[in-house]
């Protein structure tokens, strides 16, 4: 239901958890592969038909190729079996390219596994996860050449070097020869638990991957995304309240300065797999389950309504963010202000003078529209 709001808010991309199990696509009857795509596909097309675009997260092995069963509704186990994970994965890219069509399926991502590096979503090894990465992407370059895909997709960036090496060095454990395609680096950023973010987990983490990628020429120059990243990895009281407005807007300022290229807010809506009652859940979501939208969805609305041309923007007052537009066209200037402290149960007044130097609006009559996202206005809380 919410899906159509995304769109509408400027989204460009979605990341799908849990492709392969989740929507039942593989199980086997006397020793035989069966595919259902009906609810695969129907994923996809919701968001095809919303202007949105997938990545795919290739995780999760369905119990007959690990070889034992799951946790509950999902198997973190290795594959006991790499090339029938392989063709699985062959299988997959496959079948979405001959449902969706080569040029579509070229502007998508796949990204091999999620926080495998965490034993709540991996109970393999670095060894199994690397041969696992080495038979994925050999399935999936062999039903598309021209597939978009890498990882490590981790809890944080202690796999990222490894994975490196191995694509530059490591004996590919598919192929046999030296080395394994890698498109992009991803790998997650929270900034806390349970308690008050700390900026500076974000700029530590991406400074390091750059620190350790530097003799890995190519490597280096791919694309870095953040796939997940939020105040908290946990349920915590402010997730809910206006105060992840200004700290999602500080969030993605840091990361393009640290030349991030892709981050993915987690997530689209709160758990539907909690059955309490309570409207609010204190959990990740950027939607309450009833479907109210909270302070960093209003953040991605207003940033999607700016338009025109990004100009030089420049804050004096430290706990204050701000980029700004310009578009000569219409006439309109575009300045959003962030006002984000540490505590989130301080409260921080500020006056802002603003001072707009655009010598092509210098003749025109300027006329203010004010929108805010606070504690007494648009917060679904």
């Amino acid at each position: 239901e919410t899906i159509p709001e995304f769109s509408k808010a400027g989204f460009r991309y979605v990341r799908f958890h849990e492709t392969i199990v989740g929507p039942k696509v593989y199980r086997e009857e006397n020793d035989q592969a069966i595919y259902s795509w009906k609810r695969f596909d129907n994923g996809i097309r919701v968001l095809l038909e919303n202007g949105l675009k997938p990545m795919l997260v290739l995780e999760s092995t369905p119990t007959p190729i690990a070889g034992r069963k799951g946790q509950g509704y999902r198997n973190i186990n290795p594959p006991a079996d790499l090339e029938k994970w392989q063709e699985l994965i062959y299988r997959i890219v496959h079948h979405c390219v001959e449902e969706f069509g080569p040029d579509e399926v070229r502007t998508w991502y796949f990204e091999v596994w999620n926080e495998p590096d965490a034993k709540a979503y991996f109970l393999g090894n670095l060894k199994q996860f690397l041969a696992l990465y080495d038979h994925t992407v050999t399935g999936a370059v062999r039903a598309f050449p021209d597939v978009r895909i890498g990882g490590p997709g981790g809890a944080g960036n202690g796999w990222v070097l490894p994975l490196a090496e191995h694509c530059t060095n490591g004996r590919n454990a598919a192929t046999g020869s030296i080395g394994t395609r890698l498109d992009f680096i991803s790998w997650h950023i929270y900034c806390s638990g349970t308690g008050t973010p700390d900026f500076r987990v974000i700029r530590r983490s991406v400074l390091q991957v750059d620190d350790r990628l530097k003799r890995f020429l190519e490597i280096a120059k791919m694309p870095r995304f953040i796939t997940e990243f939020s105040c908290n990895s946990s349920p915590a009281p402010w997730l809910d309240d206006a105060y992840r407005g200004p700290f999602t807007l500080r969030a993605l300022l840091l990361m393009d300065k640290l030349g991030v290229d892709q981050a993915y807010s987690f997530c689209v809506g709160d758990y539907l797999w909690d059955k309490k009652d309570a409207l609010y859940r204190r959990t990740l979501g950027m939607f309450t389950n009833p479907g109210f939208p909270k302070a960093p969805f209003h953040l991605y609305t207003l940033l999607n309504r700016m338009g025109g041309t990004r100009v030089t923007a420049e804050s004096s007052n430290a706990p204050v963010d701000v980029i700004a537009s310009c578009n000569s066209a219409n006439g309109k200037v575009a300045v959003l202000f962030g006002n984000w402290i540490e505590s989130p149960d301080e409260d921080y007044a500020t006056t802002i003078p603003l001072n707009l130097r655009c010598p092509d609006l210098a003749k025109r009559r300027l006329v203010g529209t004010l929108v805010q996202v606070e504690r007494n206005r648009s917060n679904a809380y």
